[in-house]
């Protein structure tokens, strides 16, 4: 956990993560488009950012 998430406990930091990788499995599964899966991308670059999470972030794109 990044130095930014005082306010984030593990268990939420990690379901955070479990969240993205469904969201990634499931946006692979119902061929969404691109830009939907772009925009669900976004949201969780969002909140990892603000947990200092950017290096978690950058791998799911």
């Amino acid at each position: 956990i990044g130095r930014d998430a005082k306010n984030t406990t593990v268990n939420e930091y990690s379901s955070i993560l479990v969240v993205s990788a469904l969201l990634e499995d499931i946006v692979g599964l119902t061929g969404d488009s691109e830009s939907k899966r772009h925009e669900d991308m976004h949201e969780i670059r969002a909140t990892l950012g603000s947990m200092g999470g950017e290096e978690e972030s950058k791998d799911l794109t």
